[in-house]
This record gives C-alpha cells, structure tokens and sequence, in this order.
C-alpha cells in the first residue's frame, strides 16, 4: 500500500470542497444524453487516505510493493488496543484514531500495567473515568485485572459501564449459576451461604438446594441396657432444613480404653436429633462426628 508518487502529485492534500448530495457512479449513457461520472482527485485523495491511514494506525509502514498491508492492519487489531497509563483502579487508554464517543457495544482491548485492588474505572482518550463491572454487572472485587495482563472490555450503555469480558491471568466474576450446566461463583458458597470452621458446628449451602451440615456431639453411657450401658444426647442443626433430612451419618471420635457397641439416632427432624451411644462401660463419654444432608 502506497500513496501516489509520481511527478504530477502533489506534495500536500488540496484542501477538501463542501460536501455534495451523496451518489454513485455512472459510466454515463450517450444515448440518454446522462454524463459518465467524473472522478475527481478530491474523492481518489479520500480514499487513499482512509486506506493509509488504516496502516498507519496498525503501526505498519506504507510500503509501495507490499500490497496486503490493509489485511495485516486489519489482522493485527491494533486500532482497538493500547497500554494503560493509569493507575492502579483507574485506567486510561488511548486509542488510534481516537473514537469521539462511547458507543453501546464497543470493544477494546488494553495492557494494564497495574493490578486492581477494588473497584475500578476506565477513561478511554478523555471521554470520562467509567466504571468497570464484571459479568455479573456488579463492581470488581480486586485481583480480577493483573499488572502486565491483557483486558477486554465492552462499553454497555444501559448501565454506562465498562463490562470486563476477558482478562489473562485475573480472577472471573460471574453471575450466581442456576442451571446444572452453569457456572458458579464463590459467593454460592461463602457469606450467608456457610458457616463455622473446623469440625463446626457448621453448614453449607449449595447451589442446587442441597444443604451440608456437621458438627459434634458428647454423649455419656449412663443407662444400663443389654449388653452395656447407653447415653444419648439432643443435636439442634445450626440451621432447620427447610424440606427434608436425607441422612445423618455419627462416627465416634475418640475414647481410649474403651469397648463401643455401636452408635444410632432417632427422632430426627427438620432442626435436630438424638444420638445415641452404646458401650460396655458405665459412665463412658464420648465425642462423636456427625453429618447430615437435607434440602
């Protein structure tokens, strides 16, 4: 791709007439008295140098023998991508040529050289900070852009926000999943949806309705029965399932020296049960894990 560059150019583009009433054009009818088009050097001029331009702007140099730059611009994608010179949660980027507007449904990609820390804004060539949300449209959280990764934001202009749709090497926000093939965020697991730590006591809510729920209990033999001695002891669910009880599974922990039976439950509702221990000792305590599943 090459400007034209024989004698008869000129050195600098004429400057450019008031525009006309758009047409196209006609090789003319000489029958019909129409006149072929005349194509003027203002309207060759014009798209010389949109073409030019396009190269230019990839970063490619017009060269007079090569004559797939205009592809290679294209390709490279270089007029929708440039470094930050922001800072950390604010990001600026200037694109070439730069765009006048924010249109709904732009793109662009950028190299942050900063990670974010929290909520974050993008000013793209001086048209405004605007926040940057992630896909589910809510603002980044921290540690979803990296210092040196690459980002790809699309401009949403019912929420005036910059949507990060890909970032390498950044953590992915997502919308909460509802369907069995969709993804899950860590909020589905964490907050409201869990708690306690350790051997609990403690619950976990998970996506699809499940809930997970542990802890333990101490019951001491106190009751003779055949063979041995029983205790039992009531265990209220940290939180009622709000359905059912699937299972409830107790496994003794610890008591040295002594000789266990068995362990059972019964009385089993939505906020708790009774568990039961039996042993060949009176007096006997013991510490049992237990775990249950409901909805």
């Amino acid at each position: 791709m090459y400007q034209i560059d024989n004698s008869t150019a000129a050195a600098t583009q004429p400057a450019s007439t008031g525009a006309g009433t758009p047409g196209f054009f006609t090789d003319g009818s000489p029958t019909g008295g129409v006149p072929a088009t005349i194509v003027p050097a203002e309207w060759l001029n014009a798209v010389q140098q949109e073409l030019i331009n396009i190269v230019e702007a990839a970063g490619l140099t017009p060269t007079k023998n090569l004559f797939n730059q205009l592809g290679l611009a294209i390709q490279s994608g270089q007029m929708n991508y440039a470094a930050d010179t922001g800072t950390a949660n604010a990001y600026a980027v200037a694109l070439t040529p730069a765009p006048t507007a924010l249109v709904d449904g732009m793109s662009l990609w950028f190299k942050a050289k900063t990670a974010n820390t929290g909520a974050s804004t993008l000013n793209l060539n001086g048209l405004g900070a605007k926040p940057i949300v992630g896909a589910a449209h809510v603002a980044l959280q921290g540690a979803e852009i990296i210092a040196n990764g690459r980002v790809e934001v699309i401009w949403n202009a019912t929420i005036s926000s910059w949507v990060l749709a890909e970032q390498t090497g950044g953590a992915l926000q997502v919308p909460a999943g509802s369907q069995s093939n969709q993804a899950v965020n860590l909020g589905q697991f964490t907050g409201s949806n869990t708690s306690g730590t350790g051997m609990g006591p403690g619950y976990c809510k998970l996506p699809n309705g499940q809930i997970l729920q542990w802890g333990i209990v101490s019951v001491t033999t106190s009751t003779a029965t055949s063979p041995g001695y029983y205790g039992s002891t009531a265990v209220t669910f940290p939180i009622a399932f709000p359905n059912s009880i699937q299972a409830i599974v107790a496994v003794p922990q610890d008591a040295v020296g002594a000789v266990p039976y068995g362990s059972s439950w019964s009385s089993q509702t939505k906020t708790g049960f009774t568990q039961f221990m039996h042993s060949a000792t009176v007096g006997q305590a013991w510490n049992l894990s237990w775990f249950a599943v409901g909805n």
